[in-house]
């Protein structure tokens, strides 16, 4: 056994040596695949309510968790038009090059969709409220005009963002929410975060608990769609709608740790479809920190709105 063993280090020098001491500890070859995660609360909450904070408190902790290196450039309440500014798409340029990332995961579209006063043509409401009909009559509760105007610009944002990974030849992760429910629950205990979505349904004139769960999956199976649409050499679009359980909800648009790690460990089934991803993991002796890197500036909010009005004809 002895000389077979050392005929084996012998022909493979960089094979690390058989150490008693490390136990079923497995001492991976090379580093593990790096990530840049660009996106909203899903890579950027934080749980506040127990102290310590429940881990993992968002989906590119759970990654981590995992054992992947995953750069954190994330903010609460971020939306995709916001991160597809031009200051923020060379933030972008310049954090693949600096954190040599393998590849891009990129959370974006929620707060487009569910923040009041982000979405231009809304004014002073949400995308969500600005497109959702009132229960009148026959009427569809959709505004299938405004809708599209809305998914044509959230479109082009998501685009703008996946074609800087493609003009360095990297993978881009994107996801679906999953179908939220509209519970009336805020993000606890931050003042003001939400809810986003009970309130706009009954406003509307629709029961949250009948109407809800019909509208919401409308709206996320089209945001699948044009998730799918979005063009690339190789952008992947992780579906997780069928991965998060309704127990897995926090509040209306964050989950609890347990959901976090199933929506990671889909993440990671995705990951190693990819030969340039499958490397091996680090061991996990620890909890994994949350690498949180500088915060990019975010731009003006008016000048977003005139973008967006200067790109977008309402049909």
């Amino acid at each position: 056994m002895s000389s077979l063993l050392d005929s084996s280090l012998t022909r493979f020098p960089c094979m690390p040596a058989l150490n008693p001491h490390l136990g079923n500890r497995i001492i991976a070859a090379q580093a593990p695949s790096r990530f840049v995660a660009r996106g909203d609360s899903w890579f950027a909450f934080k749980e506040a309510v127990a102290i310590p904070p429940f881990k993992p408190s968002n989906l590119a902790e759970a990654i981590q968790e995992l054992g992947y290196s995953v750069d954190i450039v994330a903010t609460n309440a971020l939306t995709a038009t916001e991160m597809s500014t031009g200051g923020n798409l060379a933030n972008l340029r310049s954090e693949l090059i600096s954190y040599g990332a393998d590849a891009l995961l990129l959370s974006g579209g929620g707060d487009d969709l569910f923040l009041q006063r982000v979405y231009p043509p809304a004014a002073a409401v949400s995308a969500f409220e600005w497109f959702l009909n009132p229960a009148v009559g026959k009427r569809l509760p959709i505004n299938q005009k405004r809708f599209d105007r809305f998914l044509s610009d959230l479109q082009r944002a998501i685009q703008r963002i996946a074609a800087i990974a493609t003009q360095y030849n990297l993978p881009c992760f994107l996801h679906t929410y999953a179908v939220p429910i509209p519970s009336g629950r805020g993000a606890y205990p931050y003042p003001g975060f939400g809810p986003w979505i009970r309130p706009v349904l009954i406003k509307r004139g629709y029961d949250p608990d009948r109407d809800g769960p019909a509208i919401l999956t409308a709206i996320v199976e089209r945001f699948r769609e044009l998730l799918h649409e979005i063009h690339g050499a190789s952008v992947n679009v992780v579906n997780l709608v069928p991965i998060v359980r309704k127990s897995d909800w926090r509040d209306e648009l964050h989950l609890h740790p347990v959901g976090w790690r199933r929506c990671a460990l889909e993440f990671q089934r995705m990951f190693r479809t990819i030969p340039l991803l499958a490397k091996p993991l680090r061991p996990m002796s620890r909890d994994w920190p949350s690498h949180q890197a500088k915060q990019p500036p975010i731009p003006d909010r008016a000048e977003i709105a005139k973008s967006v009005l200067e790109t977008s004809v309402d049909r």
